[in-house]
């Protein structure tokens, strides 16, 4: 599962240090115990550990409210009206709209905990619970701006390469699966040497690449893998 941030949506989610302070307050190790009875293991690629080409340097973005207080701070967002919340650079306070499908009971219990926890740190959230076939519509429209973040999930398997359309731009090629509206050149250009690269240690440098630039850029911030029993 993965956290998907709308980067069209006019938002402090637009910025990059918002998105990784919003990580830092969030405590996944509560996550993995209240919602998923210890049965899940944190995760940040697309990619499995257990596959070669997995990148074991990427930033885990740990649990760290202190440390995301003041890149909040650093980066100007401050509670100007004392109630609690943070303003953005218009003054408005920061309250988020958090979507997930109403049938995926554990990841709507995750939701609610992520807005607890990230309160703590000055952020608002509004939950967003809607059907599946509502959400997927939305999900993958960003530019209507029906939500600032958004529960994703798929299996990506062993031969996960396809995940990558999820980031992909759609000046880029993309089909129309990047669910945060993302556009990085670079990430493309990457991406197609990844896809059409035959050589194992050459694809496998692509494949770091890509886990690098989207640790970075967080477009999409992978949470945790649940141990399906």
């Amino acid at each position: 599962y993965w956290l998907t941030f709308n980067l069209h949506k006019k938002t402090a989610v637009q910025d990059k240090v918002f998105r990784k302070a919003f990580m830092h307050g969030i405590d996944r190790d509560r996550i993995f115990k209240m919602v998923y009875r210890g049965y899940a293991k944190p995760a940040d690629s697309f990619i499995y550990p257990e596959v070669d080409e997995y990148n074991p340097n990427l930033p885990k973005y740990e649990y760290n409210p202190e440390l995301a207080k003041k890149m909040l701070k650093d980066a100007g967002y401050a509670d100007t009206d004392g109630d609690g919340f943070l303003n953005d650079k218009t003054g408005q306070n920061i309250v988020l709209e958090f979507m997930a499908p109403s049938e995926w009971e554990d990841e709507v219990k995750m939701l609610k905990l992520i807005a607890e926890q990230v309160k703590t740190i000055g952020i608002g959230i509004r939950p967003k619970i809607i059907d599946l076939d509502t959400y997927y519509e939305f999900a993958y429209t960003p530019k209507e701006d029906q939500f600032d973040i958004a529960v994703s999930s798929e299996e990506p398997g062993p031969n996960g390469s396809w995940m990558w359309e999820f980031v992909r731009s759609k000046e880029g090629g993309g089909l129309g699966w990047n669910q945060s509206d993302y556009n990085n050149p670079e990430m493309d250009k990457v991406l197609n040497k990844y896809i059409a690269e035959t050589d194992l240690d050459k694809r496998k440098g692509y494949a770091f690449k890509l886990q690098e630039i989207m640790a970075e850029d967080l477009p999409c911030a992978v949470l945790l893998r649940p141990d399906h029993i």
